[in-house]
């Protein structure tokens, strides 16, 4: 029988335009993105960055994800089942966060985590107007969540490079 090969596929777009990826369970990972990006797969992990709004949902993979924008339309989502998701967050915007885990919940930057009747944790918070919804949803996985912090035009952002 023979064996399973990797094979890495790497598609180069313009920046603005909208994507939306879906495995099953192989790595997806778009960086810098000026428009939305939807992200699915059951098993992968999802590493994304965009200043636009993030849809970005597995089951048992881990994704890590910049929310670089100031302010979006429509609601950006991070979920998984059991995977662990770890998100910087832009206080500098107009951002309204929901992060809710029955795992373990964790910022560094100050955000008081609750725990709820339910046996969840929860950690919510509104920055500037509150106009771009960010939802933060795992059933049994950890949540990091982080301040991202941009210098300038930093082009640097806080991401692996593979």
């Amino acid at each position: 029988m023979p064996r399973a090969a990797r094979a890495d596929l790497a598609v180069y777009l313009p920046n603005d335009l909208a994507l939306a990826l879906s495995t099953t369970d192989a790595r997806i990972s778009a960086k810098r993105r000026g428009n939305t990006l939807e992200a699915k797969t059951t098993s992968g992990e999802i590493q994304a960055s965009s200043y636009g709004r993030l849809k970005l949902a597995t089951g048992s993979g881990q994704i890590r994800a910049v929310a670089i924008g100031k302010r979006w339309q429509g609601t950006s989502e991070l979920s998984t089942d059991s995977g662990r998701i770890v998100l910087l967050v832009p206080t500098f915007g107009d951002v309204a966060l929901v992060a809710e885990t029955g795992g373990k919940l964790s910022t560094n930057f100050g955000l008081s985590v609750h725990a709820l009747p339910s046996g969840r944790s929860e950690a919510h918070a509104r920055y500037g107007a509150g106009s771009s919804p960010l939802q933060v949803r795992s059933a049994t996985g950890e949540i990091v969540l982080e301040q991202l912090v941009l210098l300038g035009d930093d082009t640097n952002l806080p991401e692996d490079d593979d």
